[in-house]
């Protein structure tokens, strides 16, 4: 009995842990939503993103992997490290021969609050699809059909039938 006790108590335990981790994971996609993308959609994507018409640097900034995987002179983020992180460098202004954007440097807040980002690992949320996107309809049609497919069975399944 004292060992189920124990099980249950390791059980809570674990569960409580990953309540934390996803309340923290989506802490970190809200402060992303919020206060990265937006500024990287307007400071950023016009040279930075599959969208634009040339892409500079080789550098992609509209996805976790390709933030990860960075440009020409590698990754733009090392997450969990902003001082390694070459994004991070860019927008500090502090290298005369790497300062992003170009034009005009980002506010201190938003500064900061890249480094925060980079510090909660960068977290990025997905691409959102378009509601007429064809891989949105196809995923709703494959759902239709397996829903079809079990009802089908359901209805044959009594008079000794199978499905074709």
């Amino acid at each position: 009995m004292e060992s189920s006790s124990a099980a249950e108590q390791f059980s809570a335990r674990q569960l409580k842990a990953s309540h934390q981790t996803r309340n923290q994971a989506e802490k970190g996609l809200n402060f992303s939503r919020k206060k990265i993308r937006p500024a990287l959609v307007e400071r950023c994507y016009k040279c930075h993103s599959t969208d634009a018409e040339k892409t500079k640097g080789g550098l992609l900034l509209d996805s976790r992997e390709s933030l990860l995987k960075g440009g020409d002179t590698g990754p733009a983020v090392v997450a969990g490290e902003p001082e390694k992180s070459r994004l991070i460098q860019a927008i500090r202004y502090l290298d005369d021969d790497l300062q992003m954007p170009p034009k005009e440097k980002l506010s201190p807040a938003q500064i900061t609050d890249f480094e925060t980002w980079v510090k909660m690992g960068a977290p990025y949320p997905e691409k959102t699809k378009a509601p007429g996107d064809a891989s949105r309809i196809t995923h709703h049609a494959s759902r239709v059909t397996r829903h079809a497919s079990r009802v089908t069975h359901r209805c044959l399944r009594p008079l000794g039938l199978s499905p074709a």
